[in-house]
């Protein structure tokens, strides 16, 4: 049974060793109810390097997603697993499904052009800067107004926390999340009026 459904990440592993150590989500889905979902690869995890991992995602504290996703049937029956974390071990399992695509249930402009805090700097070497745009640095920022947006641009020095300018386009690509990556006009850093 295939579902598109929006729902809350709850909790995140490593996933058990009959689902090949892959990144597990445990998901409470709007209509069906919590379900332990696993993901394709690591692409979507949020240990290790960033060198091949979504950059600045934080799957708990990032809201509601949109989930498509398959039940995985295990020769004629539903596959079930523990929830992860359950501390009562009677407790119901919860059936397993196998991730086709996460989003953020987010609406991003078409355009910035705001203040925020730059929080994460990728570089252009790193293959995930590479494959989202070819020879920009790739910037994580949070937006005064909350949101969090990745921004491909020149010319900012990397260090993190400082405020800076956003002036920026989409580009066209996306991420694993399907968040738009911005193609920066202006990326300058905020001074302070003395």
């Amino acid at each position: 049974m295939r579902v598109e459904d929006l729902g809350v990440i709850v909790s995140t592993s490593t996933g058990q060793k009959e689902f090949g150590y892959r990144p597990r989500f445990d998901i409470e889905l709007s209509r069906i109810g919590k379900v332990a979902l696993i993901a394709p690869d690591d692409d979507y995890a949020i240990w290790g390097s960033f060198g091949n991992r979504i950059p600045f995602w934080d799957p708990i504290r990032d809201g509601e997603h949109c989930i498509v996703a398959n039940r995985r049937d295990g020769g004629g029956s539903i596959i079930l697993t523990r929830p992860i974390y359950d501390p009562v071990a009677s407790s119901s399992p919860v059936p397993v499904y196998n991730l086709e695509k996460i989003a953020l249930n987010v609406s991003f402009p078409e355009v910035i052009d705001a203040d925020g805090r730059l929080q994460c700097f990728y570089g252009s070497s790193t293959t995930v800067a590479q494959a989202y745009y070819y020879g920009q640095h790739l910037y994580g920022v949070r937006l005064d107004t909350g949101e969090k947006v990745l921004v491909a641009g020149e010319g900012l020095d990397p260090h993190c926390g400082k405020k800076i300018h956003v002036v920026a386009k989409r580009s066209g690509k996306a991420d694993r999340i399907a968040r738009p990556i911005y193609i920066a006009e202006l990326l300058t850093e905020v001074r302070d009026a003395a």
